[in-house]
């Protein structure tokens, strides 16, 4: 028959883990942590929440506070420290994501060899180095991702 658990219980639970897994992460750091470890695919939303034995409500209370103290007395805190603690001993990082590799226009990777030659372009006063440049450093950014 399964015991009834006690708020004592729950109290000592919460100790245990919180002096196996000393909290040392600020809760802007644990929030950056969730945010990256779920923006980079290790889990979703509500999978996370159960993960940790969280509620939505308190979750989101806690993701929508701002500041290095904001949120310490929240369980999402010392839950995620746990999680993450857990995660790190048992040496799992973090998921990144992925650099993305260069395709051609048919969506087959190139790798870092690009289908187009440019090297038989020239510019006028390109030799004298006054080639006039009417375009800013950012719309030429823009335009270079425009085509990545």
């Amino acid at each position: 028959m399964p015991r009834a658990t006690t708020h004592a219980d729950d109290s000592a639970e919460e100790i245990e883990d919180d002096d196996i897994y000393p909290i040392t992460d600020s809760c802007d750091q644990i929030r950056t942590k969730i945010n990256t470890f779920i923006n980079n695919g290790g889990m979703k939303v509500g999978e996370f929440q159960r993960a940790i034995g969280v509620t939505s409500t308190s979750y989101g209370n806690f993701m929508k506070k701002r500041g290095p103290y904001a949120g310490e007395g929240s369980i999402v805190y010392s839950a995620a420290n746990t999680f993450f603690r857990k995660r790190e001993l048992q040496g799992e990082k973090i998921p990144r994501k992925k650099a993305k590799k260069a395709t051609n226009v048919d969506g087959k990777e190139t790798g870092k060899n690009f289908d187009y030659d440019v090297s038989n372009i020239h510019f006028k006063g390109e030799d004298e180095g006054a080639v006039q440049i009417y375009d800013t450093c950012d719309e030429i950014r823009r335009k270079i991702a425009a085509h990545l």
